[in-house]
């Protein structure tokens, strides 16, 4: 029989847990208000910041002194408040973009989807669409703010891993990328100016393209890179030598999965591939390897459970491949992201 965990320690478990999410709603709160972007380069008093946010200012005052204990703000000589290096991450103009995740993720409808995740489990069915009535994409037409909000935390997150995912394999053969549900073309327009040889096709709906024009300027590919607004359920350009699946298959269903796949394979020039880029859960069992990386693969996983479908096992992408016509050849881990992988196939 295994020992008791003593009460001490499963006290400060539970603390752990709890100052856990409420560390990130602080987060959420402070760049939904806009208090890095008001705070900017200098300092300010508390009731400086809440006539300019227009929010409650003893309460306001209560935020950022949680705020300076989490090392986001800092308190100056005079009982000012500043930016540290940390916060200044959060401001609307840093480059890393974590604020757009944030903003996403600490969206009031987000946190009422990761509550409805014991219905979700309950029922069989997306917790996103047990809270709207919605599905996940439908929604967007509902709320425009939140498809906004949604495609600025997805274009930080590409701009993050773009690098990477170009070093995963040899770009050569690509000379024609098809970007499948590409958003603004983040990925695509990275890979291109690291490739000289290739030229480019986005495909997604008309609002998420929106960015891609600024991308294309930003990365220097323009004639080289090219919209195409449309539904890839129901179809994908044709002739492409590589059909890019960046984060789209988790987000639908099986018979979804297979139609896009399928698409793929009907659109493929002769000789194309698939690159699937995405998280593989482990196979069920236990925990063999990283513990760090197979939590944040289950994890992220509930949380694309609660919004729309979840991620896979190598296997289910095996099958999925298959019944689209396609036999997967290689998986290759992302570098410095041991949770991605490029799963590459072709024409079975």
């Amino acid at each position: 029989m295994q020992p008791r965990t003593p009460p001490d320690t499963v006290a400060e478990s539970f603390s752990q847990l709890l100052f856990g999410a409420l560390t990130f709603r602080a987060y959420a709160a402070a760049v939904r208000l806009g208090i890095p972007d008001a705070v900017g380069d200098t300092s300010h008093r508390a009731d400086e910041l809440a006539a300019v946010l227009g929010a409650d200012e003893h309460r306001l005052r209560r935020l950022l002194r949680a705020l300076v204990a989490l090392g986001v703000l800092r308190h100056t000589d005079d009982g000012r408040f500043a930016l540290t290096a940390a916060g200044a991450g959060l401001r609307a103009d840093d480059p890393t973009g974590t604020r757009g995740l944030v903003a996403f993720f600490g969206h009031p409808l987000m946190w009422r989807t990761f509550g409805a995740l014991e219905r979700s489990v309950r029922e069989g069915t997306p917790a996103f669409t047990a809270v709207t009535g919605h599905g996940f994409f439908e929604y967007f037409a509902e709320d425009p703010s939140f498809a906004q909000s949604y495609h600025e935390g997805l274009h930080w997150g590409t701009e993050m891993t773009a690098p990477l995912i170009g070093m995963s394999r040899d770009w050569s053969d690509s000379r024609r990328i098809h970007d499948i549900g590409g958003g603004d073309g983040a990925l695509l327009t990275a890979l291109l100016a690291a490739h000289p040889h290739a030229h480019g096709i986005v495909q997604d709906s008309a609002e998420a393209l929106e960015g891609l024009p600024a991308n294309i300027r930003r990365h220097g590919v323009d004639g080289r890179c090219s919209a195409v607004p449309g539904d890839f359920l129901t179809e994908v350009p044709a002739g492409g030598d590589t059909y890019l699946l960046k984060n789209v298959l988790h987000e639908w269903g099986d018979d979804d999965c297979v139609r896009i796949l399928g698409n793929c394979r009907t659109a493929m020039a002769e000789g194309a591939r698939v690159l699937i880029v995405a998280t593989l859960l482990p196979e069920p069992g236990p925990a063999d390897g990283d513990q760090e990386a197979f939590t944040y693969a289950v994890l992220s996983d509930l949380l694309l459970m609660s919004a729309s479908h979840g991620e896979r096992t190598l296997a289910e992408y095996e099958r999925l491949c298959a019944a689209a016509g396609l036999r997967i050849t290689r998986v290759s881990p992302v570098p410095h992201l041991p949770n991605d992988n490029v799963i590459e196939a072709v024409a079975a």
